[in-house]
């Protein structure tokens, strides 16, 4: 019988991850599924300023760092938990992300 934590059913997958506070995105190497106990990173700190870092979902792209409306938006769509761990339809504008954010009662 093969124990659930047999190293076969151990996946390793690149996490994206979006710092607001400076418009960086960067990847971690993650575990599926976590350590018994132990849950999903939803945050890590920036490894630019140190602020916390939202997890993005692994189909994330970031922007440049000088488009501050699409950064804002994608901070928008992780405060409603809009991230990209598959591929769908998302709010092409800062414009789109509000009225659905309105919709959702965020904002």
């Amino acid at each position: 019988m093969t124990h659930p934590r047999d190293l076969r059913s151990v996946r390793r997958y690149s996490q994206h991850y979006a710092c607001f506070a400076c418009r960086r995105a960067f990847k971690r190497a993650e575990r599926w599924p976590p350590e018994e106990g132990e849950a999903p990173r939803e945050s890590r700190p920036c490894p630019e300023c140190g602020q916390p870092a939202r997890a993005m979902g692994v189909n994330f792209k970031a922007p440049r760092r000088e488009s501050a409306n699409q950064w804002r938006k994608l901070e928008l769509l992780a405060r409603m938990n809009m991230l990209f761990h598959h591929w769908g339809r998302r709010p092409a504008t800062l414009a789109e992300a509000k009225q659905v954010a309105r919709r959702k009662g965020v904002l």
